[in-house]
């Protein structure tokens, strides 16, 4: 009897031990399914459209659930793949590269302020220099007056640096 017990505890162990393993690891997206939610969302939120990039990496984000706070979102191209014509991204030239540095140090300096005791934030920023150069492409687009964002493509690192801004 105990024999038949213990046989069938570890039946059941095993049973439900597979069971568990199949619902979390079918739950959990693939690379490809995060790829295209996280294109989909700028698509649906902001209206760009973006190629498939290598990779994509949230490296901060403080959206809490009211949805306030802020993100960097950077999408890593390597073979140059990224239209940027279509996303309504314009060349940086000598006369806008202050304006568009000046836009990224005001997010940079905000979100540091709104964020004042995260050191992790501030290795982000640095280790991931945002600031553009000439020949390198950006797009800002405000919804409202409180919420807008700044995509940057840094055509030396070919990385597409995404900061919103959500208050």
């Amino acid at each position: 009897m105990k024999r038949r017990t213990l046989a069938l505890t570890i039946v059941l162990t095993i049973a439900a031990a597979l069971t568990l393993w199949y619902i979390v690891g079918s739950s959990t997206p693939s690379e490809s399914e995060r790829k295209a939610s996280t294109l989909e969302y700028y698509k649906e939120n902001w209206g760009m459209e973006f190629s498939e990039p290598d990779r994509i990496e949230t490296i901060w984000s403080s959206r809490g659930w009211f949805g306030d706070g802020e993100s960097i979102t950077v999408m890593e191209y390597v073979n140059s793949n990224l239209d940027l014509l279509k996303q309504d991204m314009n060349l940086i030239t000598d006369v806008n590269l202050e304006i568009v540095n000046h836009m990224i140090r005001k997010f940079t300096e905000n979100t540091l302020s709104m964020q004042s005791n995260s050191t992790e934030l501030e290795h982000v920023f640095e280790q991931h220099n945002v600031e553009v150069d000439i020949h390198d492409y950006y797009h800002k687009q405000d919804r409202n007056r409180t919420n807008y964002i700044i995509a940057v493509y840094k055509q030396n690192d070919q990385k597409l640096y995404i900061l919103e801004w959500y208050q």
